[in-house]
């Protein structure tokens, strides 16, 4: 996985038999045509970053292949071949873009794992659309955990759910690792709730949820509502044997906790 420069999962990599060389990458999950589109694309030299690059030459102030390119280069883990083409495409696309933003996070993630430095991705996650702004709170949150400061992850997460508050994951997710770093409790409790109340009636994310619902109830040392929520998670899941075990352990709680 290091050869290539793997870090995420799922990827399918399509390498040169006789050079060894990568033709290039799948990455993610898509619907069965359109991963067959694409495999018989790079297999036909079409997408690949190749063909990118050719087609770059014939049109060199195309923002749109510069971001391809740049995206390809750091898939594949070339952060120096990819900053130049990213760097480029931030200087002349519009914040508001696709590809300026999603450049800027690239170019803010590898920032983050080169030297630590967090302003770029700090300035996405409050001024970028929903889906760069999540997955920079969530790479700094990442970072701050890494780095063992809960002090700083507890506020990245708090102020993604501040800006996600009607969004049922986020507020679960928050909730969740405030039970687990023992912080912003109180907060934790009415977003986890406001979560459940959000989420489906009766289905298996509602029962997550009410579980984070008890669990926070649990770290605040009320017996009485950690024990009643989870049942509630229980009647969702009945044949759910980690509800029962966090039922037993809310049922064995020191009620001085």
């Amino acid at each position: 996985m290091k050869t290539f420069g793997i870090k995420s999962i799922p990827q399918v990599i399509l390498v040169d038999v006789s050079s060894k060389e990568e033709i290039d990458r799948i990455m993610g999950f898509s619907t069965k045509d359109a991963y067959l589109k694409t495999l018989n694309d790079y297999l036909n030299g079409i997408g690949t970053l190749a063909y990118l690059k050719e087609k770059l030459k014939a049109d060199p102030q195309s923002a749109e292949l510069k971001f391809q390119i740049g995206q390809k280069y750091f898939y594949r883990g070339d952060q120096e071949a990819a900053l130049p083409y990213l760097k480029t495409v931030i200087q002349t696309t519009p914040f508001h873009t696709a590809e300026h933003q999603t450049s800027a996070y690239y170019i803010g993630t590898i920032e983050l794992e080169t030297s630590g430095k967090t302003a770029r991705l700090e300035q996405l996650a409050k001024t970028a659309n929903d889906d760069i702004a999540q997955q920079s709170y969530t790479a700094l949150a990442r970072y701050y955990a890494r780095q063992e400061e809960p002090e700083k992850e507890a506020a990245v997460l708090e102020a993604m759910a501040d800006r996600f508050n009607d969004d049922p994951q986020a507020l679960n997710s928050f909730a969740w690792r405030m039970t687990e770093l023992e912080m912003k409790l109180e907060k934790a409790l009415a977003y986890a709730q406001k979560a459940a109340e959000l989420s489906e009636v009766g289905s298996e994310d509602q029962a997550m949820i009410l579980d984070t619902v008890a669990e926070v109830h649990y770290k605040l040392g009320d017996k009485a509502s950690a024990i009643a929520v989870i049942n509630k998670a229980i009647h969702i899941k009945p044949d759910d044997d980690y509800y029962k075990k966090q039922l037993a352990k809310f049922e064995q709680m020191d009620e001085e906790k």
